[in-house]
């Protein structure tokens, strides 16, 4: 390939990433505070409300189990009316959803709404994934769901000191801080619905900023890496929809899955509540709260940048991983506040860092309406973590009065993370039909 043609090619994606990924990454910023927020509110709430910690675990982890039931349903209905309108209808209910949690009254309300909100916001994360997935081809797509990814960490980053700010307005036309909080967070959504329903594109077709030569291109190159790592349209496949969901790969997906939401997910909702322990204000742990994902925000641009120059993803998520159980037992051992958050930063950047490459992995494996139900399928599974994580770490904290013993729950689930990670590699090997890293990332110029 000359140097002109590859010149050419990286411009078409740079385009692309230019005019799709900044809403996206703002929608899903959102997306991220408004799920997360809970976990400022809850310093609050548990006086005003009366909420146990094993009652908030069960209440935040709510929001997963109906967020979970709701994705391979909530990606076909994308299929059928167009990830615009499909995205509109999302960002509006989650909004409202979130406004609504100014009122709850007790654990019941709490609970309610936040199985609300799962359903609410089901299918946005695996819709993207699967929107990018038709904008550029699998070598691709580990960087830019890297940039998309990085929505989490920039949402914890600005959401809390932002919260810790919202809640000094405590007492302001008679409602508490935890109040104003869900309200003002649960406005930005009901906006975006506007944009995203007026200037996204639902295909590259549509987009006005390509070509009829740069939109054949996408898809012949798509198809092309497809075809590489052995996706092929054999007969009946699209014949019955959810029969992916049976599928052995997929499977081993999920299996290694799990230890990336029950340790992100309970680290994002349970860091405040670790943090205000030698914390002197709400404020001062909104700031100290967005250290450790300052450092998530470094890990998803780096990292899965690195891993696609060297060729070597599964290295890349066995060293993060590592790092992340590393951190995790020196935030148990440390007492020194200062050790402790350095131990923190190191879990959150080993925690986030090999998760974008992860998701580069079904677009590698299955095309089409199978890779719309399954990357739902993958991330309903995965999502279930949400739900594990943070409440299994409530309980445990609770039984043993410590939140040190909470972060050994996470401990364990990283090195599960790492024990799977082999099979893993194993599995995706065999279907590229080849030895070496480069059986997951094709190399791209």
């Amino acid at each position: 390939m000359n140097t002109h043609h590859a010149q050419s090619r990286t411009h078409v994606y740079r385009k692309n990433m230019r005019y799709l990924l900044p809403l996206l990454v703002v929608c899903y910023l959102f997306a991220f505070i408004d799920r997360t927020i809970v976990g400022f509110a809850w310093l609050e709430m548990e006086a005003d409300v009366g909420l146990s910690a094993a009652a908030f675990g069960l209440g935040a982890g709510l929001f997963f189990i109906s967020y979970a039931f709701c994705e391979v349903p909530s990606n076909l209905l994308m299929l059928k009316f167009g990830p615009k309108i499909w995205f509109s209808r999302i960002l509006v209910t989650w909004g409202i959803i979130t406004i609504l949690m100014a009122f709850v009254q007790g654990p019941w309300s709490f609970y309610a709404l936040r199985f609300l909100l799962g359903v609410a916001e089901a299918g946005f994360y695996p819709g993207i994934i699967y929107f990018i997935t038709k904008w550029f081809p699998p070598s691709r797509c580990g960087q830019v769901i890297g940039i998309f990814f990085l929505a989490n960490p920039l949402a914890l980053v600005i959401g809390s000191p932002l919260s810790g700010l919202i809640m000094q307005m405590d007492g302001l036309y008679q409602l508490a801080g935890w109040q104003w909080l869900f309200i003002l967070m649960g406005l930005p959504p009901v906006l975006l619905s506007l944009i995203v329903l007026r200037s996204l594109p639902n295909t590259p077709q549509q987009a006005h900023w390509l070509n009829d030569q740069e939109r054949s291109q996408i898809a012949s190159d798509i198809q092309q890496e497809q075809q590489q790592n052995g996706v092929t349209d054999a007969p009946g496949q699209h014949q019955h929809p959810l029969r992916v969901m049976k599928d052995r790969r997929i499977m081993m997906l999920i299996a290694f899955l799990m230890c990336y939401p029950i340790v992100g997910y309970g680290l994002m909702l349970w860091l405040p509540s670790i943090i205000n322990k030698f914390s002197t204000s709400v404020m001062m742990t909104g700031l100290l709260s967005a250290l450790p994902w300052l450092a998530a925000a470094v890990a998803v641009i780096v990292v899965p940048r690195s891993a696609a120059r060297h060729n070597t993803p599964f290295l890349h998520i066995g060293v993060t991983l590592a790092l992340s159980v590393t951190g995790l037992i020196l935030s148990v051992i440390f007492n020194d506040p200062l050790w402790r958050m350095l131990a923190l930063c190191m879990a959150a950047f080993g925690i986030f860092a090999g998760q974008p490459i992860f998701w580069s992995f079904p677009a590698r494996l299955l095309k089409g309406t199978d890779a719309a139900v399954g990357i739902a399928w993958i991330n309903a599974f995965g999502i279930v973590g949400g739900f594990i994580g943070p409440y299994g770490f409530g309980v445990v904290a609770q039984l043993t009065g410590s939140n040190e013993n909470g972060l050994v729950w996470f401990i364990g689930w990283g090195i599960y993370g790492l024990l799977m990670l082999y099979p893993l590699r194993r599995m995706m090997r065999r279907q590229r039909g080849m030895s070496g890293e480069a059986a997951a990332v094709p190399h791209h110029p």
